[in-house]
Formats: structure tokens, sequence, C-alpha cells
């Protein structure tokens, strides 16, 4: 590129397309498009959310309330992302290509609440409410609308089976299998987005997508 970089990777939402039903989806397609077109650059599509930090931030009064129905997803790690990206950028021998980085285990959302319930040592209720519930949910908040958007539309993306992908890319591209569970007994993390979803590009000089 012009600065000199020799390669660059670009994580965005799993799924991410123009008509994603996930709105933010929407925005990571655009940025990897542009970012894409740059000869040096490779990306991962990471699975929306994971077990011990993001999964935990959906409990919300001591449940997990959203509209993602029965559908299943597949949550990765930020740390498992971390470790694809790195390769990525330190072997020249990796292709040019898109990764779809997911956990090894497709969930349900009520899945999910069992095992954080489990992790955390106390149930965690699942409570499947209706796009319309969600909006409502969130529409005395003082967040913008596009975040609410994006909140619900998070979920449905779920519901729908938009984010049903479990791939073995952590375990190809790096040393290790992914994180899959919390450990049971710890308490759930307080702090956000370290366990996310997504999809990751690289680039090393040949075209591929995988």
């Amino acid at each position: 590129m012009e600065a000199g970089v020799r390669r660059a990777v670009y994580t965005s939402f799993l799924r991410a397309a123009p008509e994603a039903v996930f709105t933010l989806a929407r925005d990571h397609f655009h940025t990897r498009s542009s970012i894409s077109s740059r000869p040096a650059c490779s990306s991962a599509r990471c699975a929306t959310a994971s077990i011990r930090n993001v999964l935990p931030d959906l409990v919300d009064g001591g449940l997990i309330r959203g509209p993602a129905g029965t559908g299943r997803f597949a949550p990765v790690s930020r740390a498992d992302i971390a470790d694809v990206a790195v390769a990525l950028l330190l072997d020249d021998d990796q292709p040019t290509a898109r990764f779809d980085v997911t956990g090894p285990e497709l969930l349900t959302m009520a899945e999910v609440a069992d095992l954080l319930g489990e992790a955390a040592g106390s149930p965690v209720p699942c409570v499947n409410g209706t796009l319309a519930e969600a909006y409502a949910s969130r529409a005395h908040s003082d967040v913008p609308t596009f975040e609410i958007e994006g909140w619900v539309t998070s979920y449905h993306a779920i519901a729908v089976g938009e984010l049903a992908i479990a791939s073995g890319a952590v375990e190809s591209i790096t040393p290790s299998a992914p994180a899959s569970r919390p450990e049971p007994g710890r308490a759930l993390p307080a702090g956000p987005d370290n366990w996310i979803g997504g999809n990751t590009e690289g680039n090393g000089g040949r075209s591929r997508h995988a």
C-alpha cells in the first residue's frame, strides 16, 4: 500500500453484506469492500458474540431477553480472533483470503443462557420476545436509534439463521483449537467486548475466498 504496509487484516461481522439483517453488518461490508480493494488485505468475518465476555453482557436484570428465537450461532473469543489476525499478519505464506472465524459449536441463545448460568453458579433465564417487544423495551432509552436497531437486529439475525455457521478457521490458521465454553464456577465478567463474532480478511499476495 502507499504507506509501505505489506499486509493488513480487517475483522468484520459474520455475513456482512448490503442486505444483512444485522444493520451494523451492512457498514462492515462497505468498509471491508473499500479495504479489500487494496492489494495487501485479508479479512476475517467473526461469529457474532462470545461466551466469556460479550455474551455475559447480554444478561440484563438477571436474564437474557431478545428476539433470537431458536436460531443458532457459534460464539468465538476475541483472543482467538486476535490469534488468527496475528497469524495472518506474520506468515507471508498465508493467502489473500476471507475467513469465517467462529467458535466450534452452534448454540441457541437459550443454550448460551444455560452455559452462562453454569459459569456464574446461578440460573440465567432466556426470554425470546418479539421484534416489537424488543424495540419497545429500548424506546425510552437515551441511546441513538441506530444503536437500538443494531441491538434488535443482532438478535433477529440469529433468529432467521443468518449466523448459523461453525467453521474450522481458528484451528486451521493457528496452532490452537478455539475456546468454546466458560469455566464452571466462574463469575460473569463485567467488561464488554472480549467475546464477539465476525469475519477476518487477510492478504498475502494471492487471492482466494474461503
